[in-house]
C-alpha cells in the first residue's frame, strides 16, 4: 500500500496541533485526520470522525488492522515532525549558518538553539508556530545574540 502525506500544524487554543490527510495508492483520499497533543505526553493520531445522537464520536474513516493503523500513524507523524523542523530550520537560516533548532518528540513546545559544534545557546517555549510567535523568538534571540 503506497500512502502520501501532507500534514499543517494548527495554532490554536486546543488540544489539535496538527490536521493531516492522506492518499492511498493515488486512488483515494482521507482528510480531517487530527493529531491530539496528549495531556501527559506524546500524541495520538485521530482519525477523522462526527458527532453521534447519544454525544459520542463515530469514525468516518478508519483503518481494519493495527499493522495498516500503524504505517498510517507513522507516516502522519513523520511528516509533522518534518514540518516543525521545516518552520525551525528557516529560523535558523536568518540567524546564520552556525546555528540550529532541536526538539523532543514528545514536547514540540520545548526548543533548543544551539551552536554549530552542538553547544547550548538556550531554550525557549513556543505556544504554537504561528508565524508571529516564530517572529518574536527570531528578535528574542537576536537580542540575546547582539546580532
Amino acid at each position: 500500500m503506497k500512502i502520501k502525506e501532507k500534514v499543517e500544524l494548527v495554532n490554536n487554543d486546543s488540544y489539535v496541533v496538527g490536521l493531516a490527510s492522506i492518499l492511498i495508492d493515488d486512488c483515494f483520499v482521507v482528510k480531517g485526520i487530527k493529531i491530539v497533543q496528549m495531556k501527559k505526553g506524546g500524541y495520538l493520531v485521530a482519525m477523522p470522525s462526527r458527532k453521534n445522537t447519544e454525544g459520542g464520536y463515530n469514525d468516518i474513516a478508519h483503518p481494519i488492522n493495527s499493522e495498516t493503523r500503524e504505517l498510517i500513524e507513522e507516516k502522519i507523524m513523520d511528516a509533522f515532525y518534518k514540518e516543525i523542523n521545516n518552520k525551525l530550520s528557516v529560523l535558523a537560516e536568518e540567524l546564520g549558518t552556525k546555528y540550529h533548532f532541536t526538539f523532543k518528540s514528545d514536547d514540540i513546545h520545548s526548543i533548543a538553539l544551539l551552536h554549530e559544534d552542538n553547544d547550548l545557546v538556550n531554550k525557549y517555549t513556543l505556544d504554537s508556530y504561528k508565524q508571529e510567535q516564530l517572529d518574536e523568538l527570531y528578535e528574542e534571540i537576536k537580542k540575546e545574540l547582539g546580532i
